[in-house]
């Protein structure tokens, strides 16, 4: 019936309807009939929700006058749960279909059972729940060859369903073999060339990429694409096809050429109204173009013009959404790939949207994508230095997931709320670092660490994220300390990480090179070469670390690290002789009588230098407040003497001029400058005896 007679109709039904419950009843089985017929018509008009709401009064009526298991209700549920079918409203659909299933006959006695099974599997499939849904399609398929044989056509679709669930739990060689056999059932039902057997070839080879076999399925592709033009056809699935076949293209080195020129053709077809293309189908067709141009290296800002089109594509058509999914998806996917890029400040900006957009999606802020983005956001603004404002967000991240929250809503395959809050300890330890709060940022991190190493103690298998998040904290903490100049306490961290990246590298009993084992052991040894009595363990460790670098032939590492050999070689392998030289013991007793009691078990080098520039510091100060400004001025120099002072006592102490024996020379005379360097510090010495003396 034309739409407009519906128009017509609609009123004298309504009227049947009114006459019905007069003479009637509203519970009477003449009613439910009306019914029916008034919602056939008001679904012809495209009045959805009123259909449903005639559909479930015409079902509660039925079932209150006829039981469950009378046909006429079971009709009457069949049609409301198309009705949930045609919304996608599939959840609501899949309750029905199992209650229908519940009244009616074996799906292999009755060919309606056999199709509401169908759209009960359907329904799971379409929730993404394909284990259930594949359990439901193989008694389809049972069912369907015991009431119509083993190759009849009827069978296909629940072959097809089937195969589909089992290709997205991503076990494409069992799909290839199901969709192997479908394609020669098609072929034999329909021909080469019929819709239903290019559907299967090009799922065929989807199977087959997607196992890594690129020649292969571009093959199967070409082939395809060949039996739609010989149709004279360009439409939506040719296009399709021809994606496809410009993606196993570019994973072959040979084809990369051809592989953009078939997406360029493909987006210009889209662009000139291809049949049955639309602006959906557009951005679908640049997302693997930019992702095409992304891969090259050479061609970012080609991959983010297109990107950025993709985004306004996908903006325009879900403007009146209210839940923007792909738009968010798109968002990520543009914010994520200038972050890798190193275009923090282009990122902050995308990664804003997406925090606000994934609020809108989730409704709320503590779901794991809404976190992700925030905690994203933070890291981009850590590296353009906003590091405060990077702090405000972890620290808001943090307070929106206490200790106790359990209600975080998780993403499958997302970190635990347990480990993510860990990982923003770790993060606003950072920001609070780049501060110069080092105290602050010790607390984070000691609790990050405490953390991370309960974890590890409850799992009996520790997994790689566990144990690289543990390495990383354990690298910061000794980093925290290096920067201070406290390398003692720094040491026993460093020599943890280490243990932990070798352990990591070396979990199958393989033994590996590893570049981030072998920054452990760069950082490890620099600590040590401060440290007094351990120069040369640190010699050795930078040998090591040299001999990692050129196996993997890395050049720049190779280079830095030689450098970092010859300070300990020329200046550090004799410190341990240093302090318990006579010499050298008498000018530190020295330079602690003017500055500071001497504490004989003062043995941290760099600590040394560091109390004896503070208490300078204060001495000078007090000195200089103590005079009038003529003097203040005619002292000012004499205190120049004070910088050289502590400078050679620095190089000194710390190896940087060797007062005895280097190692090699045998007990060597001093050498020229060494001679000199020592000389100008028992004149600095003396120098600062005196002036203290005179303004003392």
């Amino acid at each position: 019936m034309e739409q407009d007679r519906y128009h017509e109709v609609e009123p004298l039904v309504r009227e049947e309807l009114a006459i019905s419950h007069e003479l009637n009843g509203e519970q009477s089985e003449k009613t439910a009939e009306i019914l029916g017929r008034l919602a056939t018509v008001v679904l012809s008009l495209g009045r959805i929700a009123e259909a449903e709401a005639l559909r479930s009064e015409q079902y509660a009526t039925r079932r209150k006058l006829l039981g469950d298991d009378d046909p006429d209700t079971i009709q009457a549920l069949h049609q409301l749960t198309a009705l949930f079918l045609t919304q996608e409203r599939y959840a609501e659909a899949e309750a029905l279909c199992k209650k229908e299933l519940a009244v009616r006959p074996s799906p292999s006695e009755d060919d309606t059972s056999l199709v509401v099974l169908g759209c009960l599997s359907r329904c799971l499939y379409e929730q993404e729940k394909y284990e259930e849904a594949e359990r439901y399609e193989r008694e389809a398929i049972a069912a369907s060859r015991m009431l119509y044989g083993d190759h009849h056509p009827k069978t296909l679709p629940y072959l097809r369903n089937l195969v589909l669930s089992v290709f997205c739990q991503d076990r494409y060689d069992e799909s290839e073999a199901l969709w192997l056999e479908i394609h020669a059932l098609n072929e034999e039902n329909y021909g080469p060339d019929g819709e239903a057997t290019l559907e299967s070839l090009h799922w065929l080879a989807r199977s087959t990429y997607l196992q890594g076999r690129y020649a292969e399925a571009g093959e199967l592709f070409s082939k395809e694409l060949e039996l739609w033009k010989d149709k004279g056809e360009t439409r939506a699935e040719s296009l399709k096809c021809l994606s496809w076949l410009a993606r196993s293209l570019s994973k072959q080195q040979e084809q990369v050429g051809k592989a953009e020129a078939l997406w360029k053709e493909e987006i210009t077809a889209i662009r000139q109204g291809a049949d049955g293309c639309d602006k959906e189908m557009l951005c679908t067709a640049l997302h693997w173009y930019a992702s095409f141009l992304a891969g090259d290296g050479r061609r970012q800002d080609e991959a983010i013009a297109v990107m950025r089109e993709e985004l306004e594509l996908t903006r325009e058509l879900e403007q009146v959404v209210e839940h923007p999914m792909k738009t968010l998806k798109v968002l990520e996917y543009l914010a994520d790939f200038l972050f890798d890029e190193e275009r923090y400040a282009e990122a902050v900006s995308v990664w804003e949207e997406v925090v606000s957009v994934s609020q809108a999606v989730y409704d709320s802020s503590t779901h794991a994508l809404t976190l992700r983005a925030r905690d994203c956001l933070a890291r981009s603004k850590l590296e353009i230095k906003c590091y405060s404002e990077a702090e405000a967000i972890w620290r808001r991240c943090l307070s929106d997931m206490p200790e106790n929250q359990h209600h975080v809503e998780e993403e499958e395959g997302s970190p635990s709320a347990k480990r993510r809050r860990l990982d923003f300890c770790h993060w606003l330890a950072l920001s609070v670092f780049y501060q110069d709060r080092f105290d602050e940022a010790e607390a984070l991190w000691r609790e990050e660490l405490a953390g991370r190493q309960a974890k590890s103690t409850q799992e009996e298998d520790e997994d790689k994220a566990t144990s690289s998040a543990l390495a990383r904290c354990l690298h910061w903490i000794g980093y925290l300390f290096f920067v201070q100049q406290r390398y003692g306490e720094a040491e026993p961290f460093w020599r943890d990480e280490v243990e932990k990246r070798q352990k990591l590298n070396n979990g199958d009993g393989q033994q590996r090179l590893n570049p981030k084992t072998l920054d452990a052991k760069s950082w490890l040894a620099r600590c040590l070469g401060h440290l007094v009595g351990k120069q040369m363990e640190a010699k050795a460790i930078w040998e090591e670390v040299i001999g990692g670098w050129k196996e993997l032939e890395n050049v720049e590492k190779v280079a830095e690290a030689e450098v970092e050999l010859q300070k300990v070689v020329g200046a550090g392998i004799a410190t341990q002789k240093k302090v318990n030289d006579n010499d050298g013991l008498q000018r530190t007793r020295r330079l602690f009588a003017l500055f500071g009691p001497y504490t004989a078990d003062q043995c941290d080098p760099g600590a040394t230098a560091q109390l004896l520039n503070i208490r300078l510091f204060k001495k000078r100060q007090s000195v200089l407040t103590s005079m009038d400004e003529s003097e203040r001025s005619s002292t000012h120099e004499s205190f120049f003497p004070l910088g050289l002072l502590m400078l050679l006592y620095d190089l000194t102490l710390c190896g940087g001029i060797d007062e005895g024996d280097s190692e090699g020379d045998d007990g060597g005379e001093e050498t020229e400058e060494e001679t000199g360097a020592c000389e100008a510090l028992d004149d600095a010495l003396g120098q600062t005896e005196r002036l203290l003396a005179i303004s003392g």
